[in-house]
């Protein structure tokens, strides 16, 4: 867990990547700039409440089934059960869902991402 940055606001659940600027934004698989740098999910609403960078979370949206690997969404902030394939869209492993009724995953993003082209 961490508390450096800024952000305008955060949502508990939802994913961020840490800018250029020192910000917290977004997370979104439609573009590059918001899916292949650090991510984090928010502990609350708040920077004093923390963002995990690896951990077991509880995400804002359902991501899928038990055992499945997730993937940063191309909705912003969410996670998705399969990856993303559309051009210009990036796939990135993100973690493992643990209990799709109560929404919880290990998130451990992978350093590594492939740009669907």
């Amino acid at each position: 867990v961490v508390y450096f940055g800024a952000a305008e606001s955060l949502t508990a659940g939802a994913i961020y990547y840490f800018n250029s600027s020192g910000e917290w934004a977004q997370a979104d698989a439609s573009a590059a700039a918001t899916a292949t740098g650090m991510l984090a999910v928010a502990k609350g609403t708040a920077l004093t409440d923390g963002l995990v960078l690896r951990g077991m979370v509880t995400l804002v949206a359902d991501p899928g089934t038990i055992g499945d690997v997730i993937y940063l969404s191309t909705a912003a902030t969410r996670a998705q059960a399969s990856a993303p394939t559309a051009t210009g869209e990036i796939a990135r492993i993100i973690g493992y869902c643990v209990d799709s009724t109560n929404k919880q995953v290990y998130f451990n993003p992978d350093n590594t991402w492939i740009l669907s082209g």
